[in-house]
């Protein structure tokens, strides 16, 4: 079995690092896990959630705030996603408090910066992160807010970039139900 997050939060060592009660809800997440490989999927039953990603590059034009569209799924417990109807968006089936994260790579250029916002029904901000390039050129930008949705509210992730030219990118984006 491959070390990852998953082996993570379920390691109480690794655990004790982290506030009690985020630990406790992360633990009853993820109640039910399979060995996890790259190439097998995580059964999770307990919550709602999804973890979704695309299987190529998106190119996003310079100055353009561009929704990223996820054709793959690690897991999917609650028909969160869909992978070809509208699978830029994560749809709330069960409402309730979910922690929604998102992981982004952009290609090689060290020039302006990197966004990411989460969008709220493809309108409404609720979290957003900007961050110069560093001098490496590669940045990677992580995401994470809590937010509590209502039955058939979704969520996208709109990026942005100014580079001076298109680059691409590409990374995960998750939601979990843990309230």
């Amino acid at each position: 079995m491959s070390y990852n997050f998953i082996n993570k939060i379920t390691d109480p060592n690794y655990m004790s690092r982290y506030d009690p009660l985020f630990r406790t809800h992360m633990q009853e997440i993820f109640t039910e896990i399979t060995d996890y490989t790259d190439a097998q999927f995580i059964t999770i039953t307990k919550y709602p959630c999804a973890k979704v990603f695309n299987s190529t590059q998106q190119s996003i034009a310079n100055i353009t705030a561009t929704i990223i569209n996820f054709n793959s799924e690690l897991f999917d417990t609650d028909a969160i996603h869909d992978t070809v109807t509208n699978n830029s968006r994560l749809t709330i089936k069960t409402a309730g408090v979910y922690i929604v994260s998102a992981s982004i790579g952009w290609d090689l250029g060290t020039a302006g910066a990197r966004k990411i916002d989460i969008l709220l029904n493809g309108v409404s901000n609720i979290a957003s992160i900007t961050q110069q390039t560093d001098s490496n050129g590669y940045p990677s930008q992580n995401i994470v807010t809590l937010y509590k949705f209502n039955i058939n509210d979704y969520v996208t992730l709109s990026v942005q970039q100014w580079q001076g030219s298109s680059l691409n990118c590409g990374g995960s984006f998750s939601i979990a139900k843990v309230g």
